[in-house]
Order: structure tokens, then C-alpha cells, then sequence
């Protein structure tokens, strides 16, 4: 997604029409060296290469249709015409001008007249693709232009208010010119719930059951660094998300307690009971995250979720990075998060990580979503079962957390 805005924007557009120019730059030489055939059956060798051209002409159609909205996005506001009235009748014309070109060919016609129809349509497709890159260059350094006096806006109030007052500003400006390595936006994937406040950091005053969830902090500790001994944890399968090694001891899956984890960690199913929607978490266990590993930058489904971080076993050089802001846990304290944010975690140190996670419900959800959320949530749905565990909906006050 962020190949398609701001700056990288522009730079990605320049790049797909430069390759498209080279794509009709190739059709103008394949009509400039087109010749009669020398043989009956000389057009049927060409039927791979035309259905080829039809299938990279249905695709840029597909891509540039696709990329309406990151050209509005990019102030490229003319883009739906030249799309409408130039790219796509020249991708649409690329394929049947290497027909036509083939069809006189094998009809004996001259030269001239095999020629025509890959160096006109050739040409035009050309120009025309240059045509549009000059726009996009064009717009890309007026946008320039003022992004820069944004720059020196941003460096007038730095010096008179001070970094902690610019932060913002400055990591957005940074965002836009692509030069802001971690992601300070909201990720589209999967449902995101309009109108729901999600900020990337949830703070702990907003639940009230958190207090007391802590409470039980030495308990829990005691029995995750139990289990976590066991020789065989499962790892956490997220495949391209870990570098290193992620393993997990599960408590709730499915929105099932997990058999196992009833037996030997019941202090920590009793706090999680205290939880608002219990059991319908997304998922929840003891993460440990191994010596010299790393959870990648990335992000995960919907905005309906809030993750919570228990601090079990907590060593130096580890942290967590949800947007733009890098935390630090604490043992026996909790962070909360959205997922949906780019986010990642390291452990550089020589020590596993363990903390217990777990993914409830937003508490700003109406009763209804909430419903919602649930049974779409469930392993059954799809069936006309309702969820196995028959969750009760907490009231407004304490889906408000209060």
C-alpha cells in the first residue's frame, strides 16, 4: 500500500508507464520490421505471440483500472479520462494490430501495408504513455513544491514549540515523502469498522479490569514459566511474519479453552474470566518470543480487536513498534495495542521473552457488533450451529470497560 502513496506513489506510476512505453516501443519495431510471409503457415507461429499480447494488454487494462483511486489519492485527477480515452483503447488495439499485422502478412499484402497497423498503433501507444508520464512528473513536482514549504512550516514551529509538539506533523510529512520506515497509518485488511476509534496504542486507565488482572501478575508468571519449559511448544505459524523462532503454549483457541492449558494454568484462565466476551478472544496463550528473533514488521485483520501484552519474563534489548511509536514491556504490567496498525517485536537479547496475549473484543462496540464479532468469529460459521460456548454479551458499562 505504500508503494502507492505519496512520493513512492508517484515513483511507482513512472515506473509502470515507462514499462508500458517499452511495451509499445517493442509493438512500433515489430511493425517496422514486419515483412510479408515466406511461407502458408508462417502466421500460425505468430499465435502465441498475439495471445501473449492479449493477455499483457487485458492486464495493465486491469492494473490501471485498479489504480483509480491511488491516482485521485496522488492529485492525478484527469487519470479516469486518459484511462477511458487513451490507455485502454491503445492496450485494447496492441493485440489486434499484431493480428492484423499477421493476417496480411500471411495474405501476401506489401510491405508497406504489413507494416502499418504495429507502427501506428505502436507510435500512439507510445506517445501517448510519455504523454501521461510527463503529467505524472509534472503533478509529482508541483505536489514537490508544496510539500517543501510544508518542510519549512514544520522546521518554523519546531524551533518554536519544540519536537514533542511537531512529532505528529513531522512523522506524517515523513510518511508521504517515503522516507518514514515504520508505517504511522492503518493498515486495510480484512473489516474495518467505521467510525470506531482505534487509535495504534490503547492506554490501561480505559480498562478497568486490568488492575486487577495484574494483581494475579506472580501466579500467572509461575505458571507460564512452567509450561514454557515443556520440550515441545508450538510454533507460532505466521509464515513470512518471524525471523528466528516464535512459539506459543495455547489457552484459548477457537473460542475453546484449551484442555490442557484448564489443567495446568488455572490462575490464568481465572483472570482471563475477568475479561469482557470471555471466551470469544481471537486467540490467546503464552507468547514466547526466542533469543535473537524477531516478529517482523506487519499487520493483522480489522480494527475490532484490541491486543493485550502481559509482562511475564521480560530481559533487556526487546521492543514493540505498533505504527510509529516503539514501547518497552514491564513485568506484571499490561500494553494494550491495535494490530491493524504495521507492527513488530525483537528480542536481542539472550533470554526468551514471555508475555501472555490475548485479543478481546473493542470496547466501543455496540451490543449488536458485538454480536456480530462473535459469531463470525466462530469455527461454525458457515453452519446454521450457533457458537459452541454460547458467549453471554456483557452490558454497555462494562463493554465500555467502566
Amino acid at each position: 500500500m505504500q508503494a502507492f502513496y505519496g512520493a513512492r506513489g508517484y515513483k511507482t506510476f513512472s515506473a509502470l508507464l515507462g514499462l508500458q512505453a517499452g511495451v509499445f516501443g517493442c509493438l512500433l519495431l515489430a511493425g517496422v520490421l514486419a515483412r510479408p510471409a515466406a511461407g502458408d503457415g508462417a502466421w500460425l507461429q505468430a499465435v502465441p505471440a498475439w495471445l501473449a499480447a492479449a493477455l499483457v494488454a487485458a492486464f495493465m487494462v486491469k492494473v490501471w483500472g485498479s489504480l483509480c483511486e491511488a491516482a485521485f489519492c496522488l492529485h492525478l485527477l484527469p487519470w479516469p479520462g486518459l484511462l477511458k480515452y487513451q490507455l485502454r483503447p491503445l492496450l485494447q488495439l496492441a493485440p489486434v494490430a499484431l493480428v492484423a499485422t499477421g493476417a496480411l502478412s500471411a495474405a501476401g499484402a506489401a510491405a508497406w501495408l504489413v507494416r502499418t497497423p504495429g507502427i501506428v498503433v505502436g507510435l500512439l501507444g507510445l506517445l501517448s504513455s510519455l504523454l501521461c508520464l510527463l503529467q505524472v512528473r509534472m503533478v509529482a513536482a508541483q505536489v514537490g513544491h508544496h510539500e517543501a514549504l510544508k518542510r519549512q512550516e514544520l522546521q518554523r514551529l519546531r524551533l518554536r514549540d519544540g519536537e514533542a509538539a511537531t512529532q505528529r506533523l513531522a512523522d506524517s510529512l515523513a510518511a508521504a515523502q517515503g522516507v518514514l520506515s515504520a508505517n504511522p497509518f492503518q493498515m486495510r485488511r480484512g473489516t474495518l469498522l467505521a467510525d470506531l476509534p482505534s487509535p495504534a496504542w490503547h492506554e490501561r486507565a480505559g480498562f478497568a479490569w486490568a488492575a486487577a488482572f495484574e494483581q494475579a501478575y506472580e501466579a500467572i508468571r509461575e505458571e507460564a514459566l512452567r509450561v514454557c519449559r515443556q520440550p515441545r511448544l508450538d510454533p507460532y505459524a505466521y509464515p513470512g511474519a518471524v525471523d528466528g523462532q516464535w512459539n506459543v503454549f495455547w489457552l484459548v483457541r477457537d473460542d475453546q479453552v484449551v484442555e490442557e492449558a484448564e489443567r495446568q494454568c488455572p490462575a490464568t484462565l481465572a483472570a482471563l474470566r475477568q475479561v469482557p466476551g470471555f471466551p470469544c478472544f481471537r486467540e490467546a496463550h503464552f507468547s514466547i518470543l526466542q533469543p535473537h528473533s524477531r516478529i517482523l514488521p506487519h499487520c493483522d485483520e480489522s480494527n475490532t480487536w484490541v491486543t493485550a501484552h502481559l509482562g511475564l519474563q521480560i530481559p533487556p534489548d526487546c521492543g514493540l513498534r505498533v505504527g510509529r511509536e516503539t514501547r518497552q514491556w514491564k513485568e506484571g504490567e499490561f500494553l494494550f495495542f491495535d494490530t491493524s496498525y504495521q507492527h513488530e517485536a525483537w528480542n536481542d537479547s539472550d533470554t526468551p521473552r514471555v508475555v501472555l496475549l490475548f485479543d478481546f473484543l473493542h470496547p466501543g462496540l455496540s451490543e449488536t457488533e458485538r454480536e456480530f464479532f462473535i459469531k463470525t468469529n466462530s469455527p461454525d460459521l458457515g453452519t446454521d450451529q450457533a457458537p459452541a460456548h454460547d458467549p453471554q454479551l456483557p452490558g454497555r458499562e462494562a463493554a465500555q470497560g467502566t
